[in-house]
């Protein structure tokens, strides 16, 4: 029973390895011929987007977002 845990625990290290390295090769950009498709875009508080301009009254009544028209 031992060798069994032993050997289950080796295909799942290997198995986590794998997934690492997969994770870490999509993040690089590489599943795409030319690189990353696109870079990140700039970090923005949403409260500032224009997107959200017709909700923000609506929004910023709700208790969850009591702070949230103070953008840090």
């Amino acid at each position: 029973m031992e060798t069994c845990i032993r050997e289950r625990l080796g295909t799942q290290s290997l198995t986590i390895q794998k997934k690492r390295l997969s994770v870490d090769h999509s993040h690089a950009g590489n599943d795409y011929p030319s690189g990353l498709a696109l870079p990140d875009p700039p970090a923005r508080a949403w409260q500032e987007s224009p997107a959200y301009a017709p909700y923000r009254d609506w929004l910023f009544k709700r208790p969850e977002y009591k702070n949230a028209s103070d953008p840090e």
